[in-house]
């Protein structure tokens, strides 16, 4: 990571060669995300080439990025049904993502509806939530070969019957659901 000017970074990867970044556009993973714990400082980047995809870029390994993309052009329900389950009472603006794995085969390419991300716009704050409800998979076809449903709604009432345990676990990774 280089400085351009006090409120700049500059960032050198070989994926994308050298980028410039505001340092208000900083997020701030105080857990990491899952399997990347050690890599707490992220940017958004926006790729032309690489539309409706976006890059979540690590500040302290500009070399360690992740596609990612809005759940709306997945699936329509999920932000709601998300948010019913885990930011409820949350008055801060929240930016969900879903971390996609990319193939050269189209209809390879996936996206985790299981672990999404969660950014705390205000605070500039992120966390990866592992939602713990069988009805959303980690390998969610973004081009089915036949049409099929997204993941089914289970409701809090039938859950709360299937369990009686909390449905957050206190220590990252943030569980969600059941």
């Amino acid at each position: 990571m280089g400085e351009d000017r006090k409120d700049r970074i500059k960032l050198v990867s070989s994926q994308f060669g050298e980028m410039k970044f505001e340092r208000e556009a900083i997020i701030t993973f105080p857990e990491g995300l899952l399997g990347f714990e050690e890599f707490k400082r992220y940017v958004i980047m926006d790729v032309k080439e690489c539309e409706p995809f976006q890059w979540l870029l690590s500040i302290d390994d500009p070399e360690l990025g992740f596609p990612i993309l809005r759940p709306a052009l997945v699936y329509l329900q999920y932000e709601s049904e998300l948010f019913e389950e885990w930011a409820e009472g949350n008055t801060n603006v929240q930016m969900v993502y879903l971390i996609v794995t990319l193939d050269s085969d189209p209809t390879g390419v996936t996206a985790d509806l299981k672990g999404p991300i969660v950014i705390d716009v205000n605070r500039r704050l992120g966390r990866q939530i592992i939602l713990i409800s069988r009805d959303y998979p980690t390998n969610y076809p973004l081009i089915q070969s036949s049409p099929s449903p997204p993941p089914a709604k289970e409701t809090r009432r039938q859950r709360d019957k299937e369990t009686r345990s909390s449905p957050l676990s206190p220590s990252p990774p943030l569980l969600v659901g059941e």
